[in-house]
């Protein structure tokens, strides 16, 4: 839902930003609380199968751990697979601003434009072309005045 929010706004909003990353870090934290639980029962388990308890309660115990885990890497699975394609529908989003400012990337280009966190890298080449669309308006301008001059001294 955040993922959207953010996709389908024409400027990032800096508080639903913060929330995203607020989330993100809130369920690593929950993923490695679950993740250091289940090799906690894992370790039970094993202590029990060590003293030959095979009981209804060990069996129990073990399919229980075994479907948790299962679930825990499916949901973890899912996870992963929501970061990558906002991470993919991101990256589509920068090319084709880019490409709307004419500066055309390739992917791996894109790649470390991503990796480095920089978003000046984005802007650079807009202020650039700014500044020297700029100069070109100031030489045109220059070069009306001094046909204007000699129009009028002629």
């Amino acid at each position: 839902k955040k993922h959207s929010a953010i996709l389908s706004a024409p400027q990032t909003d800096e508080k639903v930003k913060q929330e995203l990353e607020d989330l993100m870090a809130d369920i690593k934290k929950t993923a490695n609380r679950v993740r250091a639980k289940l090799k906690v029962m894992e370790q039970n388990i094993e202590q029990l199968e060590q003293t030959s308890m095979m009981s209804a309660d060990f069996r129990i115990r073990k399919t229980q751990h075994s479907m948790l885990s299962q679930k825990f890497v499916e949901v973890m699975t899912d996870y992963n697979k929501t970061q990558t394609d906002y991470r993919e529908r991101c990256k589509a989003r920068i090319q084709r601003q880019l490409e709307i400012t004419g500066k055309v990337t390739t992917n791996d280009e894109l790649e470390e434009m991503l990796e480095s966190g920089n978003p000046a890298i984005f802007t650079q080449g807009i202020i650039m072309e700014t500044q020297q669309a700029k100069q070109t308006l100031a030489d045109i301008e220059a070069r009306h005045a001094d046909i204007i001059k000699l129009e009028t001294s002629i």
